[in-house]
């Protein structure tokens, strides 16, 4: 790991997370409470589907899904739905130990971020549980900007307030929309699969 960070400090200032499939081993729950919202409206939808829409915030999933499956409702009442169930059953998730070492051996060499399509009431919590609030200067959500991955906005606006150019920021991601967006910011990725973290 040391010999990871001193490679890393050449060319970075900071380094950006994900939150959910990155940091945290969330996306069980998420995944879980969009199938049971869904059932409600007799969709059946798959883990795999919903791996593509990783990192699009709950209201744009919503719409996009609706849509999809000509849902009769509100995006915005299935996302609340959604997000009340997915509050629930993240009570049990846990910090993926490969990702949480790096936060952990980054902090006193790096400016460091969470930039997550999530809900801010949903990180909070399970940030304050593992002790990991007071590592990260800025955590953007999606309730910063208004275009989310795929677009650069949350990204660029993590540069920003960290103050630091987006060309010094590395960004490890689990999804490819979040690496699309990280990549249109001028940012270098990282890609993070299973919480292991692919340095190659």
């Amino acid at each position: 790991m040391k010999k990871n960070i001193q490679y890393l400090k050449k060319y970075f200032d900071a380094l950006i997370f994900d939150f959910d499939g990155t940091l945290m081993n969330t996306m069980p729950a998420h995944n879980q409470a969009w199938i049971e919202t869904l059932l409600k409206y007799k969709v059946e939808i798959s883990e795999k589907e919903l791996q593509s829409l990783a990192g699009i915030p709950n209201l744009k999933t919503a719409e996009l899904l609706c849509t999809k499956y000509n849902i009769n409702l509100d995006p915005e009442s299935i996302s609340n739905l959604k997000s009340i169930r997915a509050e629930e059953l993240l009570i049990h998730a846990e910090p993926y130990y490969e990702v949480e070492e790096v936060v952990r051996s980054s902090v006193s060499h790096f400016k460091l971020a969470i930039v997550s399509g999530s809900q801010k009431h949903l990180i909070s919590p399970l940030l304050q549980k593992y002790n990991l609030e007071n590592l990260f200067e800025v955590v953007i959500t999606c309730e910063d900007t208004i275009r989310g991955k795929p677009h650069p906005d949350p990204f660029l606006l993590g540069a920003k307030k960290l103050s630091v150019d987006p060309e010094k920021c590395l960004v490890f991601e689990d999804g490819q929309l979040g690496i699309e967006a990280a990549l249109k910011a001028k940012m270098k990725t990282l890609f993070v699969k299973d919480g292991h973290i692919l340095w190659n």
